[in-house]
């Protein structure tokens, strides 16, 4: 399916969500759907504080509108899992490549990488010690004569 068809069928979809929860709760106004940026939980707090109803009625509710959605807020979900799933994918392979060439730095120049290690090290220590400790002040003249 074409992606363009696909958004314009998921758009559809939502506008009908959104005319679903408003036609439930008509305390709820599109400002508020629009500030709950999809988030159930928020979704729910919100229809509680509208309309003081038990937290468990309105998740039923809401379950019953993601029902009738055609399964709409699953594949979305499931899209937001498959897309996670990729970014993690593409971070790993830079992530062992770079582990990789620096494992066969080490073993190459093993001195070299000593050095550059230890260099670093003291280096990063020097700037901590600076940063967290307070270097003592001179007294000042009236403290002198006490």
């Amino acid at each position: 399916m074409p992606e363009n068809r696909m958004q314009e069928q998921v758009a559809d979809r939502w506008n009908s969500i959104r005319q679903a929860i408003r036609k439930r709760w008509s305390e709820i106004t599109e400002d508020d759907l629009r500030a709950i940026d999809g988030d159930s939980r928020k979704l729910v707090a919100l229809v509680n504080q509208k309309t003081e109803m038990p937290l468990h009625e309105i998740e039923a509710a809401i379950d019953e509108i993601a029902q009738q959605s055609g399964g709409l807020l699953s594949r979305v979900m499931s899209s937001a899992s498959d897309f996670a799933a990729d970014a993690s994918r593409r971070v790993a392979e830079p992530a062992r490549e770079a582990w990789r060439q620096a494992r066969d730095t080490v073993a190459e120049r093993p001195m070299a990488s000593l050095g550059g290690a230890f260099g670093a090290g003291l280096a990063i220590g020097l700037c901590c010690g600076l940063l967290l400790f307070e270097r003592p002040q001179p007294p000042r003249w009236w403290e002198m004569h006490r």
